[in-house]
């Protein structure tokens, strides 16, 4: 538009509409180029911002209306002050590209103040554009190394749910319960390699895989509590509450917790744990409460939890980011361990 009346022969009484159409694109230019720095680099109060440039540039227009070139220049100067602001404020959050960013502000600055306007508009907005296409360069470098970090996180989280069920003492203490029951029982030995080789199945199928059934994890928490009923020959118990089996959750995080109770506790009278599941929804969250009624054994060092706490942790982050909470604690009647997804 600005080189239109080069190229097109235009009536002077019509001239005035280019320069109209010259003003309100100048307009939208001094709303979007801080907008975009507002995004890139994470400015708190941007509301506040965006409705103050607004109102400054309404003001400008009306106090200046047929003072096309003024107009314009205003325009450009409230975008700078409005970026520069913004500039600032990220390199003392001390977010990347800052500096790079205020180097080509200062540049445009200088060129609207010592180059005709007419082409020093077009050298600043360069200016300005490059700074944007580092900026955004910076910001694909980011996102694509997040999400190498994520597919190296997967690979770990895959590996260690595989190790949960061949670690060499588990497979040894197994195989050992195994001989004894077959040499005494043929039949609950059957049984109990039955229950063994539906859990393998269930381990290997899920264990690439980022979100499961919820019917499937207490499939295998029942196959679990099979194996170790035949292992340690304990009476364990197993209920469920108000299950929702179209939920997906992250594979083995409920069977962690179950590793955990059968591990850190010790039977009530008539050699009996519970274990219980309840699911329920609210407003807020999806809510998974896992109880295990046994009796706590004594901790040796006071520490917010192993390896099963980290991997539930981890799995929880890896399928939806910071919008899930987790708690775990004992209790008068065993242990208790809440976990919520967070509606969106």
């Amino acid at each position: 538009m600005e080189y239109l009346k080069f190229h097109v022969v235009i009536p002077y009484s019509k001239f005035f509409i280019r320069l109209e159409i010259i003003g309100w694109l100048t307009f939208a230019n001094a709303l979007l180029v801080p907008w975009y720095f507002i995004i890139q680099f994470n400015f708190k109060k941007e509301k506040w911002l965006m409705a103050c440039l607004l109102l400054s540039l309404l003001l400008l227009y009306w106090q200046n209306y047929g003072h096309y070139d003024l107009t314009a220049r205003l325009y450009s100067l409230a975008m700078l002050i409005s970026a520069f602001i913004i500039v600032l404020n990220g390199i003392i959050q001390k977010e990347k590209g800052g500096f790079i960013a205020l180097i080509a502000l200062l540049a445009s600055a200088l060129v609207n103040r010592f180059i005709v306007y007419d082409y020093g508009l077009f050298i600043s907005f360069t200016l300005i554009v490059l700074s944007m296409l580092y900026l955004h360069s910076i910001r694909a470098s980011a996102i694509e190394a997040e999400h190498q970090n994520a597919l190296l996180l997967s690979s770990r989280l895959q590996l260690e749910l595989l190790k949960k069920n061949i670690q060499p003492h588990f497979l040894r203490n197994t195989l050992t319960s195994m001989m004894d029951w077959v040499e005494e029982s043929p039949k609950e030995g059957s049984r109990f390699i039955q229950a063994l080789a539906a859990e393998f199945d269930i381990m290997n199928e899920i264990s690439e895989q980022t979100l499961i059934p919820i019917a499937k994890e207490l499939e295998l928490c029942r196959q679990h509590l099979s194996v170790m009923g035949f292992r340690k020959e304990v009476n364990y118990s197993w209920e469920e509450t108000g299950i929702d089996e179209t939920q997906l959750i992250p594979p083995a995080i409920i069977h962690t917790m179950l590793e955990n109770g059968i591990t850190h506790s010790e039977p009530l009278p008539g050699n009996s744990v519970k274990f219980l599941i309840h699911y329920s929804l609210t407003k807020e969250a999806h809510q998974y409460i896992f109880e295990t009624n046994a009796k706590n054994r004594q901790a040796m060092t006071n520490r917010p939890g192993g390896n099963g706490f980290k991997y539930i942790k981890a799995r929880l982050a890896e399928s939806y980011g910071q919008n899930w909470t987790f708690e775990s604690g004992p209790t008068k009647d065993g242990w208790r361990s809440t976990f919520q997804i967070l509606r969106q």
